[in-house]
C-alpha cells in the first residue's frame, strides 16, 4: 500500500513538473519527451513517468508518434479556433441548462463580479480581470444540474487555454494590445446580456444563443487582429495560417 501511494505521489510530481513545462512553453510542440532522459534528470524510474504521460495525453497535451514515441502535442491556430467553437456550444448549453437554478442570489453575486471586471479594466489590471471573468462563468457552471456537461466544458476550456499559450506565444501580447480596452468592454457589456436574461428567465433558446455569441466574439476579433498583423508584416511572411 505504502508503495502504490508513493507512487502516485511521485506521479502526481512528475505530472505536475512535464504540464507546467508545456505551458511555460518550455517544452516546443512536437518535442520528444524521451523516458530514459526524464528518469534521469528527475532521479525517479520510468513507471511514474509512463503513468503521467498518459493523463497528459487524455488531456491533449501529448501524442504519441509511431516513430518518436510521446511529443508535445502538435497545435495549430486552426485548432485553436476549433476549440473555442466546441466551447461555445457547450458554454451556450450549460448556461441555459444551469438557467432555472439561478436565482436572486447568483444574479447579484454575478453583477458584483461585472462590477469588479470594470473596475479592473479601468486600472488595467488584466491578471484580475482574467480571473474574474473565469469566475463569471464558473458561478453559473456550478448550477448546472448536468455535471457531465459540466466537467466536459471546464475540460474543454483547459484544453482551449493551453493551447492558446502555446500557438499564441509570439502574438500574445500584439493581441491584447489590438483588443484592447473596448473589447473588455464588449465583454462586460455580453455579461450584463446575460445576467438579465437570467434574471428576466429568458427562454433557453435565448440564454444559449447570447452566451454562445459571447463566446465567440473574441475568436473573430482574434482572427482580425492576426489578419492585421500578418498584412503589417508582409507577404515574406504570411505564412502563419491566419484563418481567413
Amino acid at each position: 500500500m505504502e508503495c502504490r501511494v508513493a507512487t502516485q505521489s511521485k506521479q502526481e510530481t512528475v505530472y505536475n513538473i512535464l504540464k507546467s513545462r508545456i505551458e511555460q512553453l518550455q517544452y516546443a510542440p512536437s518535442q520528444r519527451l524521451v523516458i530514459d532522459t526524464l528518469a534521469r534528470e528527475l532521479g525517479i524510474s520510468q513507471v511514474p513517468i509512463r503513468e503521467a504521460i498518459r493523463r497528459l495525453e487524455a488531456e491533449g497535451l501529448v501524442h504519441y508518434s509511431a516513430n518518436t514515441g510521446p511529443i508535445v502535442a502538435p497545435v495549430s491556430r486552426d485548432q485553436w479556433f476549433q476549440l473555442k467553437e466546441i466551447v461555445a456550444v457547450l458554454e451556450g448549453y450549460a448556461t441555459a441548462s444551469a438557467a432555472p437554478n439561478i436565482g436572486p442570489s447568483e444574479i447579484a453575486v454575478l453583477r458584483k463580479i461585472n462590477s469588479d471586471m470594470e473596475k479592473a479594466l479601468t486600472a488595467l489590471d488584466l491578471p484580475t480581470w482574467l480571473s474574474k471573468n473565469r469566475e463569471f462563468h464558473e458561478v453559473i457552471h456550478a448550477q448546472c444540474e448536468n455535471k457531465a456537461l459540466a466537467a466536459e466544458l471546464s475540460d474543454a476550456i483547459r484544453r482551449t487555454d493551453t493551447v492558446s499559450l502555446l500557438v499564441f506565444a509570439r502574438e500574445r501580447g500584439v493581441i491584447i494590445q489590438t483588443l484592447g480596452i473596448n473589447f473588455g468592454r464588449e465583454t462586460i457589456k455580453n455579461h450584463e446580456e446575460i445576467i438579465t436574461a437570467l434574471a428576466q428567465r429568458a427562454p433557453a433558446s435565448r440564454i444559449e444563443r447570447i452566451t454562445r455569441r459571447h463566446v465567440l466574439d473574441p475568436v473573430m476579433h482574434v482572427k482580425r487582429a492576426l489578419q492585421r498583423l500578418a498584412k503589417e508584416r508582409g507577404p515574406s511572411r504570411s505564412k502563419l495560417g491566419v484563418p481567413k
